[in-house]
């Protein structure tokens, strides 16, 4: 078992850059790691920044997870209080979901030069078994706290391979979004939403990331993949997988090619 003790609150400040253009879009690669936000008010240019910029939920606990598939591949998750899902499942036993995780991770592996793209990644467990078995990841949430502490999951794992974070929400047309929290009686926050919010209220109100939030289509995000690569899919975006999809399963003419989609149907 690692000592993660004194990394709970880490956060990743100085990280070297470059800038790359590709298919139009603005990139910012890293030498590790990084938070995007593809912006469609100027042509989907790319915007950089720094998890000390924000205010998040920092980690109550980083465990290393139990072995998947028959790599034995793990990963560190980080997870916070009042997460009656995937941080209660990491802290109590370990790993998420086992059989639907070797089933995906497994599939994904079949093409062992794929990128996986992972709608809705929420605290990243898809995106951290993906990189473990040195998959390039491009991680798609609207939440700063979730993708802080996947940014903090990625480092104490040590990932090597290529991964990007998308502050993003994805739809069939371009919106912008502003996240709310729904709250129980006792203050803690048990859901999260998205709702939509006009261009001019942005201006009046003077709001901006991650307070509000663009959405893209999935077309933009396949941008970010080389051209000749295979893409393994995951989505979950609460209820909204046919509306993010829609543009691309409509298309004639394929982005990329994607052999395996894995899609939440319980609340489609």
């Amino acid at each position: 078992m690692l000592d993660l003790s004194k990394y709970i609150c880490l956060k990743r400040t100085n990280i070297d850059k470059k800038v790359v253009k590709q298919s139009g879009l603005v990139i910012i690669l890293l030498s590790f790691l990084t938070i995007l936000n593809l912006t469609y008010d100027n042509k989907l240019g790319v915007r950089f920044f720094r998890l000390k910029d924000f205010n998040w939920k920092r980690a109550a606990f980083c465990h290393e997870s139990l072995q998947y598939t028959k790599f034995n591949i793990s990963f560190v998750f980080c997870g916070v209080e009042g997460d009656s899902l995937l941080s209660s499942w990491f802290y109590m036993y370990r790993r998420y979901d086992r059989i639907m995780m070797e089933h995906f991770l497994t599939a994904t592996h079949q093409y062992s030069d794929s990128w996986v793209i992972d709608l809705g990644s929420n605290t990243g467990p898809y995106s951290l078994g993906a990189a473990a078995l040195n998959h390039s990841v491009i991680s798609v949430d609207p939440f700063i706290r979730n993708q802080a502490l996947l940014y903090n999951s990625y480092t104490l794992s040590n990932t090597v391979g290529e991964t990007i974070q998308l502050l993003n929400a994805v739809s069939d047309r371009y919106t912008i979004l502003q996240p709310i929290d729904d709250m129980s009686e006792d203050g803690k926050t048990v859901a999260a939403a998205l709702r939509e919010v006009c261009s001019c209220c942005k201006e009046e109100e003077g709001l901006k990331v991650p307070d509000i939030i663009e959405s893209v289509l999935f077309e933009d995000i396949l941008d970010l993949v080389p051209e000749t690569v295979p893409v393994a899919l995951k989505i979950d975006v609460e209820g909204f997988e046919c509306k993010a999809l829609k543009n691309f399963f409509e298309s004639k003419n394929k982005k990329r090619y994607i052999p395996y989609i894995m899609i939440e149907e319980s609340v489609i």
